[in-house]
């Protein structure tokens, strides 16, 4: 995390610090056309999105390599309740998801 803090290219450190809208199209107007795209594509969903209290990490990697673009983690605290995004199997474009029954029901009950 430090090293990309360090970065000499002042847009990883745009990229690191976005936590709303504006943050991220200030970040669209400063990164190299080739990762434009998928900030644009980021923004189009999260102006879909009418729930306010929302975390987009540009910069976050995750082990699910099968998902083909975004992604999503749903969270309540530190415990993860359900995760999923669009993949492609034999051809066919696809969008699942998983609950995690345990977390759900620890924070219900």
């Amino acid at each position: 995390f430090n090293k990309l803090l360090e970065h000499k290219h002042s847009w990883i450190r745009e990229l690191i610090n976005i936590s709303n809208k504006e943050d991220l199209s200030d970040a669209i107007k400063i990164v190299p056309d080739v990762i434009k795209p998928h900030l644009i594509e980021l923004q189009t969903a999260w102006s879909s999105i009418s729930y306010d209290n929302i975390v987009i990490a540009p910069l976050y990697y995750a082990s699910m390599k099968y998902y083909e673009g975004m992604f999503f983690r749903a969270f309540d605290g530190n415990n993860v309740l359900a995760k999923g995004g669009v993949y492609k199997d034999s051809g066919v474009t696809s969008s699942g998801f998983a609950i995690y029954t345990d977390n759900l029901l620890e924070e219900i009950l």
